[in-house]
């Protein structure tokens, strides 16, 4: 199914046409207000249309996706590798972009974005490097940093280093999400994954006018 995008001017000038036919056959209608719900309707629906349409942008290209690292696995991958990479799809929500509503973060303001600002189109290479907050991902770490964490976990069960796995400020959750899937290929069932977060805004530090003196850090 196709998106439809109405521009802006061309509802405005249909629903005051709408309007217009209104007045002008409230007289030829036995019921006046029969006519004006009836064309008022017409209108709130042009309306509707164009809030809800977003303009339509072309998916990043097959050469895109390979410059990232995205592109198709080798005919004889291995079934966790497959896998693995299925999941990092799924968590950073590559497989519906055109659905992403997101907040690209700019860290450097060398860049020309020393402020978050609101995105109007999908940015592959944001997504990726994890430069971007989307509505309906379940993490914004980005590909690189799912990468290296791929790469921690097999090392841990390489050399058989023991321990639990953890995320502080989980968020959504899809980092943890990735890891015991990481575990899973790796068929290691012992581990447990944390997810830790206090889903709530942090409270505010003390002022300096506060007369409690500070909490001493262990040492």
């Amino acid at each position: 199914i196709r998106h439809m995008s109405f521009p802006v001017e061309a509802t405005l000038a249909a629903s005051a046409t709408a309007a217009l036919l209104g007045v002008l056959s409230a007289p030829l209608i036995s019921s006046p207000i029969c006519a004006a719900l009836v064309f008022g309707w017409i209108a709130c629906i042009g309306v509707a249309l164009t809030l809800a349409a977003p303009p339509v942008e072309p998916p990043p290209s097959e050469a895109e996706y390979e410059a990232h690292g995205l592109g198709p696995l080798p005919g004889g991958a291995p079934p966790a590798q497959l896998y693995l990479d299925l999941m990092k799809r799924i968590v950073l929500n590559l497989c519906y972009h055109e659905q992403s509503h997101q907040v690209v973060l700019s860290r450097s303001p060398d860049e020309g974005r020393p402020a978050p600002e609101l995105a109007r189109t999908f940015s592959l290479r944001a997504r990726v490097m994890g430069e971007d907050v989307s509505l309906n991902t379940l993490s914004m770490v980005g590909l690189r940093r799912l990468d290296s964490l791929q790469a921690c976990i097999s090392a841990l069960v390489a050399e058989g280093i023991e321990g639990d796995l953890l995320e502080a400020g989980c968020a959504k959750g899809g980092a943890c999400i990735f890891m015991r899937a990481a575990l899973r290929a790796h068929g290691d069932t012992k581990r447990r994954v944390y997810c830790c977060d206090a889903f709530a805004a942090p409270p505010p530090p003390p002022s300096s006018s506060s007369s409690s003196p500070p909490t001493p850090r262990p040492k």
